[in-house]
């Protein structure tokens, strides 16, 4: 019921609203997909807004997310799971011509104006304008709060430098930009470029503090090169991070007590901190490729099926979702 006889997307242009063909776009990651859109429509940059679900929609991951504008996503309770199932891949948006109409509209200049000054300049609002919620890397760790390596710890690594997990310091890290939410006013969301290592020159997101935990902390990866590349494919991959995160930390440590084996796992070796080998992951769980597809099903579904100790390296709440990436 409510499902689509083949897969389309919902395109919305002023007083128009179409269901359009969507098969040239199956296989194709949120990024890709964007692009495809744009090349379709004839629209570009904040002219369209456009929102996928994913190669992980289209196969309903159980944890598969909403990703738009190239790192603006909505990723809880599986919403792009069930864009899969009605076999919707996106939703392409372009920017209204018509205006739009207030009781009061200088009144209303005025009161954005100002609270867009708040919001710049008032100290309890300022550190989220400048920096998103990267200082929430240092400021957990202060607390004991970081999950470190599935949380079977919560110390600081000794060979990592708690003074380059600064938000400044993260920036300095590589060339950024700024890429906000269209029609925002916090500027928060940025895109960097990978400064050194295997994808030196790669375009990425600057991961919001989630990212750092799911595609850092939480599997033992402290490159923030490396975390931020393996974040942004989360992103193209369309799941939610945090999910992703405590399911990769549980592969990991279920992988180094001998829970799980390379041949279960075809032939990739997760070991701590390897964003590859969590990578390699990824594709095989959005594409429900063999144990991919056991893992699709999320952290207490895996765990349930593997069975025995490994559901005691499992972390996830009562109803069955995994938490934020802090201890609450």
């Amino acid at each position: 019921q409510g499902q689509a006889p083949s897969w389309v997307y919902l395109y919305i242009h002023d007083d128009t609203v179409e269901l359009r063909d969507a098969s040239h776009l199956l296989g194709k990651d949120t990024w890709e997909t964007q692009e495809a859109l744009q090349e379709d429509t004839g629209f570009y940059g904040h002219q369209l807004s456009v929102y996928t679900s994913g190669v992980a929609g289209e196969n309903k991951v159980r944890f598969a997310a909403i990703h738009g504008d190239y790192g603006h996503v909505a990723s809880k309770n599986g919403c792009g799971a069930v864009m899969g199932a009605k076999r919707v891949k996106a939703v392409a948006i372009v920017r209204g011509s018509s205006p739009l109409h207030a009781h009061d509209v200088k009144g209303l200049y005025y009161v954005a104006d100002k609270i867009g000054y708040e919001l710049r300049t008032d100290p309890t609002t300022r550190g989220l304008y400048q920096y998103g919620t990267l200082p929430g890397v240092r400021n957990l760790s202060k607390l004991g709060v970081l999950p470190i390596k599935n949380y079977t710890t919560n110390e600081w690594p000794e060979d990592v430098d708690p003074d380059k997990w600064e938000a400044p310091a993260l920036r300095e890290g590589f060339d950024h930009r700024g890429h906000q939410c269209s029609a925002c006013g916090m500027h928060h969301c940025h895109q960097q470029v990978i400064a050194e290592g295997p994808h030196k020159g790669e375009i990425v997101d600057e991961p919001e503090y989630e990212g750092w935990s799911g595609c850092g902390w939480t599997i033992g990866a402290t490159d923030p090169q490396d975390v931020s590349w393996l974040n942004t494919q989360v992103d193209r991959a369309c799941v939610d991070v945090n999910e992703f995160g405590w399911l990769i930390g549980w592969v990991m440590e279920c992988y180094e007590k001998g829970y799980l084996t390379r041949e279960q796992l075809g032939g990739i070796e997760p070991k701590w901190g390897d964003a590859e080998a969590a990578n390699a992951l990824l594709q095989m769980i959005i594409r429900r490729e063999g144990f991919g597809d056991v893992l699709a099903e999320g952290v207490k579904r895996a765990a349930e099926h593997l069975g025995g100790e490994a559901q005691d390296c499992a972390i996830y709440t009562m109803k069955g979702a995994t938490p934020r990436g802090h201890d609450h």
